[in-house]
């Protein structure tokens, strides 16, 4: 019957296929910038026995999808990066991808921190080749670090006079006093309970 622990094709190549996120002619020209400093807005999908596969947002179903590679209809082509062979058959490439769609919900899509460039580099661990180039990820992670200042900015700038932001304040100021004296009688009482 053969042997059914290898691949009888061989090992197949593994490519991970970068698109210029939307495909829009300002995104392009952001990307033709960022690109040579290490960084982009990029969607990436990685091909495997003639199906390429990435990550993307839906409100219900599985988030993982395949198209005929380099034809993802809502990017725009930049190139290749080719990653190595992996040694699995078509089924069990398939298999891992049916294992990845439990944790990969389109609902859990997140730009930052769970995007297509984050599901291309796992399956490409999961193939046996190694991570992505950190270029490919990297605006999602620098981002991700700038996230929480943002959004205090961005809480700033749409209250400027810190309107009700000191009462707010107070309010947390006031907890903390209390919590700290609650933590201090219920030491004082485990104290007087000692012989």
């Amino acid at each position: 019957m053969g042997n059914m622990c290898c691949n009888p094709s061989g090992p197949a190549p593994v490519i991970v296929h970068i698109y210029d996120v939307t495909g829009s002619a300002p995104v392009q020209y952001v990307n033709e910038v960022l690109r040579p400093m290490g960084t982009g807005a990029f969607h990436a999908a990685v091909e495997v026995h003639g199906k390429e596969w990435s990550f993307g947002q839906c409100k219900r179903g599985g988030g993982i999808f395949s198209c005929a590679p380099t034809c993802c209809e809502l990017h725009s082509y930049r190139e290749a990066i080719h990653m190595g062979h992996t040694d699995l058959t078509e089924s069990e490439v398939e298999s891992v991808i049916m294992e990845m769609q439990k944790r990969w919900r389109g609902k859990d899509y997140d730009v930052l921190r769970k995007n297509c460039c984050h599901f291309s580099d796992e399956l490409c661990q999961l193939l046996g080749v190694g991570t992505l180039p950190s270029w490919v990820t990297s605006m999602a992670g620098t981002f991700s670090l700038v996230e929480p200042s943002l959004r205090d900015l961005r809480a700033r700038l749409m209250n400027p006079f810190c309107l009700g932001g000191r009462e707010k304040e107070k309010e947390r100021e006031k907890e903390e006093t209390q919590r700290i004296l609650q933590a201090r009688l219920q030491d004082q009482s485990l104290l007087g309970s000692l012989p």
